[in-house]
Order: C-alpha cells, then structure tokens, then sequence
C-alpha cells in the first residue's frame, strides 16, 4: 500500500474539473516527482486515477508511444471527496491510500 496525503496546499493549488490538476492528481504527482504539465500525467477520470509508470514513459526507447498507466478504481469516498471539491464545497485535506488490489482509498 502506497499513502499520500492530500494537504491543504493542494487543495489550494487544485483546479475544479480538471482531470491534471485536482487535488488528488497534485498530491499524488508530487509524491513521485512528476510534474503536472509532463506528457505521462497523472489524471483523475470519474472513477478511477490514472498514474504513469514513470520508467516505461521515460525510457527514450518508446517516446512517442502512448503512455502507460497503472490504474487504481477510487472508493465512493475518493469520488464524494472529488465531486463535492468540484462543486465549491468544503474539501478537507485527507490521507489516500492506494491498494496493490488496484483500489484507491482514503482516511480523514
């Protein structure tokens, strides 16, 4: 199990609807060093968070393929936590887990 915390500041920096740039996508990029403008983002699409697997993106071998992600399902709380941020409602900050079992959790 990997944890992140979803801080105050990324709460702050976070764009509402934004796939790249919601808070969960800012916490979990930062944790593995990836800039939110790269070509392999991290992104948070409806049910799921899509995370690159930096070595194979990186590898100058396959630049130019599409990139590779490792996908995690976001448990009903990720998905109200996400949704009430995007509608302008309280966003506290959070500790997310992600599972090997390819699901996305989180704790308060």
């Amino acid at each position: 199990m990997i944890t992140i915390e979803v801080t105050q500041r990324d709460i702050d920096k976070g764009t509402r609807g934004s796939p790249y740039y919601c808070p969960v996508a800012l916490a979990i990029a930062q944790y593995l060093g990836v800039h939110p403008d790269e070509e392999a983002q991290v992104q948070v699409i409806t049910n799921t968070v899509n995370i690159p697997d930096l070595a194979y993106n990186r590898d100058p071998r396959v630049a130019g393929w599409l990139p590779r992600f490792q996908i995690y399902n976001l448990d009903s709380q990720v998905k109200t936590w996400i949704q009430r941020f995007d509608d302008r409602l309280p966003s506290e900050p959070f500790t997310l887990h992600l599972w090997e079992q390819g699901v996305a959790t989180m704790t308060t």
